[in-house]
């Protein structure tokens, strides 16, 4: 009787490890038509003290850009952002506290402004490649950065909007 060296299993597992990485390689973006939500190499800088204007920026970037339920995709653009001073967190209004914040830690108001584009999949419901975004103005936006409990940074903004302009082309 021959053996086979190598298991069917094994060589089935194999195959689909290798297969894997294809369909694993569409960006979140690619599906929208739009580019892929903004990553943090890094979100725990500085360890010490408030995010530079610049960092703030990033952090909010990354943290309000994002796929929802797979078939909604949530980005920024033209996203100004101002950082002010600190409050210890201990001394904010328990109500008014961020839950994830160090509670040794500080929380930096921040103020800005962005357009929010809100894309849909292109499929056969929604087949409008370049027409699949509604657009919120949000010219003045408040919020906050805070060191979380893990000590990465979270920063948001959020402010009053039109009600957006649907029919338009995603960020690239």
């Amino acid at each position: 009787m021959h053996k086979s060296p190598v298991p069917p299993v094994v060589i089935l597992g194999t195959l689909i490890l290798l297969t894997f990485p294809v369909f694993g390689q569409q960006s979140v973006g690619a599906k929208y038509g739009a580019r892929n939500p903004a990553t943090c190499p890094t979100i725990k800088e500085p360890a010490k003290g408030a995010p530079s204007t610049a960092q703030a920026t990033e952090y909010t970037q990354c943290t309000m850009e994002f796929e929802m339920s797979g078939n909604t995709l949530f980005l920024l653009q033209d996203l100004k952002v101002e950082i002010g001073g600190g409050t210890p967190l201990l001394q904010i209004p328990m109500i008014h506290r961020p839950g994830s914040a160090d509670p040794n830690g500080t929380v930096y108001a921040i103020r800005g402004s962005y357009k929010q584009y809100q894309c849909t999949v292109i499929s056969k419901i929604y087949p409008d490649a370049g027409k699949n975004c509604r657009v919120y103005d949000v010219p003045k936006a408040t919020g906050s950065c805070y060191r979380t409990n893990f000590g990465e940074w979270s920063c948001k903004l959020l402010g009053d909007s039109d009600y957006g302009t649907a029919g338009q082309a995603p960020p690239k």
